[in-house]
């Protein structure tokens, strides 16, 4: 969506942004919506250090690249209010991640989710099913991942299903041959079943598994593989319920 240049903001510039806003709107957390949010090293670990010296301490989550988390960055995050980190990883096969470019192994996540749980921090992992010319093997993988990983994650995120989204390399390298052209003006819309409005673990872990993308097939997946990335589905679901109706876990 973006490319691939971005501008930085100064630290300083950030947290005297966040302190404007807690003088005039009464609130608790708030979230770093941000894909570039860890790039650099010593940007992070000066945006840090400004947020330690809002008073009250400021209470914060942010999306980040495994690639650009350590024990140090992890533990300066933390200092500085940071309660949570949203991974994307997308698959858990290694082929698949060096095919789609992800600059990540699967150790290397594993080593960031548990660094994060022995510091406290929750780690909300992404994971997607139905990558073009995904294969059932490499599907498996991903499946076998989330069982390996569910001791060590928070959560993980809700439905998955590869959507080609326009202006996403996905989009331009397949839209043609698999007939999807501008399938957003073309075919119905993607509808995906709201989240309850009230709490009910029932209906969490029941939108955890619905996705939508998944009848639509944009990749002409076989019925094996809708099986299997239905499975993913629920196991993802199944995971997240029993994290959430657990107990508090001391220093989670």
């Amino acid at each position: 969506m973006t490319g691939r240049r971005f501008r930085y903001r100064s630290a300083r510039c950030i947290a005297d942004e966040i302190g404007a806003l807690r003088r005039r709107v009464r609130f608790d957390a708030f979230s770093f919506f941000d894909d570039s949010f860890a790039v650099g090293r010593r940007r992070m670990l000066e945006l840090c250090a400004e947020l330690r010296r809002i008073e009250p301490q400021v209470h914060w989550t942010c999306t980040a690249h495994p690639a650009h988390l350590d024990p140090d960055i992890l533990e300066a995050m933390q200092g500085a209010g940071c309660g949570g980190v949203d991974i994307g990883m997308e698959s858990g096969d290694p082929e698949m991640l060096l095919r789609i470019g992800k600059g990540v192994t699967v150790d290397r996540v594993l080593s960031v989710l548990r660094w994060a749980r022995d510091l406290g921090l929750h780690c909300m992992l992404n994971l997607m099913f139905g990558w073009p010319g995904e294969t059932l093997d490499e599907l498996r993988a991903t499946l076998d991942f989330i069982d390996l990983a569910a001791p060590l994650a928070a959560a993980f995120n809700a439905r998955g299903v590869l959507v080609p989204y326009p202006g996403t390399r996905i989009y331009d390298e397949h839209h043609a041959h698999r007939g999807f052209t501008e399938w957003w003006i073309r075919e119905p819309p993607l509808r995906y079943r709201p989240f309850p409005s009230s709490w009910s673990l029932a209906e969490v872990k029941r939108a955890y598994a619905d996705d939508a993308a998944l009848a639509r097939n944009f990749f002409h997946h076989s019925q094996a593989h809708l099986e299997l990335m239905q499975e993913g589905l629920q196991r993802k679901a199944d995971v997240t319920y029993a994290k959430i109706a657990q107990p508090a876990v001391p220093g989670w």
